[in-house]
């Protein structure tokens, strides 16, 4: 269906996660970096006619561009509350109304957190995640019910969503990954487009569902996505073989000629 829509002349969206799904889950974010290789697939995909590239993270925006550092493509960070559409930068309005709250929250979070050897407090200021990686596995539940009891006076401010072997905090404020696909999908300013989202865990749900409403590709990474996928692939070293694939077709596809309509001569 893809290969096909793309030689009809449609444009591919072709949009990613981040951690799990083009890198591999590392023991601490700052080593969970992009193979060299991966970067110059993404860059070669970037360059071609009629594709349009995407990332998009529970990092902080400038974090997520330093670590992909590629141009020319959109980003959405803080899990959709901040994106840089190709140089134009957007975030959610009332973002700073939140930080009072977000603060609040890490102090009560930190005194649980300072429990738990192994478990750590990211604070990106307008979102905040607790890593529990190294934590025990059997001091794990008691971590996420510790949480639970103290984020409670926050449940109406704040959306809490489990990633993996963490807890992932952003302010409720309407924005998530999958709003960010509609501001990406919308940037690019055409209708007739195929986009296609890959990721790695729940925090993607809102993506897939926006992406799969509007007929696109979701490609589920790993083991724990399975409900709005429509095709699985085992980790990020097979996303990226499918890529690389996709790759060397795109080489090939011939150059889709339309004819000329009264609109070329007086539109």
């Amino acid at each position: 269906m893809m290969m096909s829509r793309y030689r009809r002349g449609q444009l591919l969206a072709l949009l990613f996660d981040y951690d799990g799904t083009l890198v591999p889950l590392a023991a601490h974010p700052r080593l969970a970096t992009m193979m060299p290789r991966t970067r110059r697939l993404l860059r070669r995909l970037a360059g071609r006619s009629r594709i349009a590239l995407g990332i998009l993270s529970g990092r902080e925006l400038s974090e997520l561009r330093t670590l992909v550092s590629l141009r020319n493509i959109c980003y959405a960070g803080n899990s959709g509350l901040e994106l840089d559409l190709r140089g134009t930068l957007i975030s959610h309005p009332d973002l700073q109304n939140a930080i009072p709250a977000i603060s609040a929250l890490v102090g009560l979070l930190q005194k649980v957190i300072n429990k738990f050897p192994g478990a750590w407090l990211e604070d990106k200021m307008i979102g905040l995640t607790v890593h529990y990686r190294d934590v025990p596995i059997n001091q794990i539940p008691d971590l996420q019910s510790q949480v639970s009891v103290v984020s409670e006076p926050f449940l109406d401010r704040m959306r809490f969503t489990d990633g993996p072997k963490a807890i992932e905090i952003v302010p409720e404020v309407g924005w998530n990954k999958g709003t960010a696909v509609k501001f990406i999908l919308e940037h690019l300013g055409q209708d007739d487009l195929l986009p296609l989202y890959a990721g790695d865990a729940s925090n993607d749900d809102a993506a897939f569902e926006i992406v799969s409403e509007m007929g696109g590709i979701c490609i589920g990474v790993g083991a724990g996505i399975r409900h709005f996928a429509h095709y699985c692939v085992a980790d990020p070293a097979a996303l990226l073989s499918f890529l690389l694939v996709l790759d060397k077709y795109l080489r090939v596809v011939p150059i889709v000629y339309r004819p000329l309509t009264l609109d070329d001569y007086y539109g």
